[in-house]
């Protein structure tokens, strides 16, 4: 997988519209469409990412639906757990 990869640029090149920080969904959810389709969060920052010990979302149907930070890390695509899982995509 390139480092462009799922880029926001990339992301626009396949037809992805609408690109919203996410910390602006905090103030106004409304620009998050309640139509169906294929949605994507991209992180464009370099850094790791720093995960909750556990979210305050609550449960889902009477299940915690929290995992821990390793599980999420394995799932970053394009971390260095992911290439070490996958290899290049």
């Amino acid at each position: 997988m390139t480092s462009t990869a799922f880029s926001i640029a990339d992301l626009r090149r396949r037809g992805f519209v609408g690109f919203v920080p996410v910390a602006q969904l905090d103030d106004d959810p409304q620009p998050v469409p309640g139509d169906s389709g294929v949605y994507a969060v991209a992180r464009e920052a370099t850094d790791a990412p720093q995960f909750l010990a556990q979210s305050d979302a609550g449960w889902w149907k009477g299940k915690d639906p929290n995992v821990s930070a390793d599980k999420l890390a394995v799932n970053i695509v394009g971390s260095r757990l992911d290439r070490e899982l996958h290899g290049d995509r």
